[in-house]
């Protein structure tokens, strides 16, 4: 009679395993789609900011020589700042090729100020959602993908700004990235 006791509680604990193991699974395939959604959502909004007719302020793109990005080569954007009252909201749109090796990209941003006092900030952007597809417009050969770098702030100098965007992931090279584009737009007064 114990041994079937035992082997009952074996059944038991080998189902509560199951059972567990199960509902973890759920639980990461919960986490996975509310990322995914999130990052829909994040696209969708990006798009309807993009694409209702809100023009930017600034905008420059830039070319990487033969989709190799090295540390010493920086995209560059000057702009000027005419008020310290309007908000505004900083994208930087990334075109890369889809034969790209990774999820993201370590960048560092230096931006300098009127005065020539600079901040430096480094940056992950991501370029997949929680599955591993890139995120963005994509097609067989390429993907830009819009970030928000910044979003509803006020600049505290008025003047010539630059914003200096440098590769600074793991290898000197990046290949298969192909460009980047930085977007300045004003925020509607509501």
């Amino acid at each position: 009679m114990q041994g079937k006791r035992s082997n009952a509680g074996k059944r038991s604990n080998v189902e509560n395993t199951i059972k567990y193991k199960f509902l973890i699974f759920s639980e990461n395939e919960i986490f996975n789609q509310m990322k995914i959604t999130k990052h829909i959502l994040f696209t969708l909004f990006c798009l309807g900011i993009i694409g209702c007719g809100n023009n930017p302020k600034y905008s420059k793109n830039q070319t990487i020589p033969n989709g190799l990005w090295e540390y010493e080569n920086p995209l560059t954007y000057d702009f000027e700042v005419g008020s310290t009252e309007v908000f505004h909201d900083l994208f930087f749109s990334i075109k890369f090729e889809t034969d790209f090796d990774y999820q993201n990209i370590y960048v560092k941003i230096i931006t300098e100020y009127p005065t020539k006092e600079s901040i430096e900030d480094i940056v992950s952007l991501n370029l997949t959602n929680g599955a591993g597809s890139f995120l963005g417009d994509c097609n067989s050969s390429t993907c830009t993908t819009d970030i928000l770098l910044l979003e509803n702030f006020k600049f505290m100098e008025a003047g010539e700004h630059t914003i200096k965007i440098y590769q600074h992931s793991r290898d000197t090279i990046l290949k298969s990235v192909i460009g980047g584009e930085l977007k300045l737009f004003e925020r509607e007064k509501t």
